[in-house]
């Protein structure tokens, strides 16, 4: 599925290209269904940056962990028609341009556990992707949890071959946009000091443990800046609540 949002560590990833707002809150009610209301901001600056780079690179975008690209042809049916056999239902979404930045809001709706990560994996999506699990005691843990798309990459074997004069204009033409990539690099780095973060995450029990940096209630609240980046403050959402008078149907951990 075509990963659509940053979120969890993603967001993390995606940040480091440059400007990037992201708020997100998921609300677990508790028979497992709930929602996942997300905000997307990013300078037009930003976007179009973004956009020539995803160019430049040739359709390795996803290896530099590039944001995605929400502009005037971005197509939600075909976001829809992804999440709909897999229990998520989009019910509302806005794409527009707010003093000088595109603005994305977002909110979705999971019938139950699968949902819940189908809707999170399809709003960010990582090699850990997020969701529920029952733990021995009763009690639920959501968090990063594996599934059974990870994958080792195979590494690829190369001839080593002389380069004729053809292969000398093509690596001519790589060269400036390498040179032109790291500008574009460069321009977006520059704004990374504007990123900032925000997770919301209500769970249905009260709550245990947790790696918030505040609560509300049942509701844990995660906010990164760019300063909590770069010195390596990325643990993921992580929550231990109590399954009393819930009968959430999830995997054991």
């Amino acid at each position: 599925m075509k990963r659509i949002f940053a979120l969890g560590l993603a967001a993390l990833a995606l940040a480091t290209t440059g400007c990037l707002q992201l708020e997100s809150a998921a609300v677990i009610d508790k028979d497992g269904s709930g929602t996942l209301d997300i905000t997307y901001t990013v300078p037009l600056d930003v976007e179009e940056a973004i956009k020539e780079l995803s160019t430049l690179d040739a359709g390795k975008d996803q290896d530099m962990g590039m944001p995605p690209l929400f502009d005037d042809g971005f197509d939600i049916s075909e976001m829809k028609s992804e999440l709909t056999p897999l229990g998520v239902k989009v019910k509302d979404y806005t794409n527009g341009v707010e003093n000088g930045s595109r603005v994305i809001r977002m909110s979705l709706a999971f019938d139950d556990i699968d949902g819940l990560q189908a809707a999170l994996e399809s709003a960010g999506g990582s090699d850990g992707a997020m969701g529920l699990r029952r733990l021995p005691d009763g009690n639920y843990y959501f968090g990063e949890v594996e599934t059974a798309g990870t994958y080792d990459e195979e590494e690829d074997d190369y001839e080593e071959i002389m380069p004729d004069m053809d292969d000398m204009e093509d690596m001519g033409a790589a060269m400036k946009n390498v040179a032109r990539s790291m500008e574009l690099m460069g321009v977006l780095m520059s704004r990374a000091d504007e990123m900032i973060i925000s997770w919301r995450i209500t769970v249905p029990g009260d709550i245990i443990r947790h790696n918030a940096q505040q609560v509300e209630g049942r509701t844990c609240v995660w906010k990164l800046d760019s300063s909590g980046m770069m010195s390596g403050d990325m643990d993921a959402p992580e929550i231990v609540f109590s399954g009393e008078g819930l009968k959430i149907k999830a995997p054991e951990k």
